[in-house]
């Protein structure tokens, strides 16, 4: 995501103004992205280590946090067990089949 900012900013020539969305359906990333310190397990990580917290304080990214039904991605597809429809549905995308 900030690679395609700095892309699109190099492009225009103009700097973006708005934050970008980095949208999650895991509560734990999002609240790592926002204050690793919430988390005991993580305080021996190195600080370089927060590059996604380091954008958010930057204000170039948001991470809200979305449920995983809404968060269905071409990934789920090759790594979870879906339904039959949802994988009828996501195979249909991934090999341009257009459905009635």
């Amino acid at each position: 995501m900030v690679y395609l900012r700095k892309f699109i900013s190099g492009m225009t020539g103009k700097q973006l103004v708005n934050s970008s969305v980095l949208r999650t359906d895991n509560k734990a990333a999002r609240d790592l992205s926002y204050n690793p310190e919430l988390h005991n397990r993580t305080k021996h990580v190195a600080r370089r280590h927060f590059f996604i917290r380091y954008m958010v304080e930057a204000f170039e990214l948001n991470v809200p946090l979305i449920s995983t039904v809404n968060n269905f991605n071409y990934a789920d597809f090759f790594t979870k067990t879906l339904k039959p429809g949802s994988f009828s549905s996501m195979r249909n995308k991934i090999m341009n089949i257009k459905t009635g």
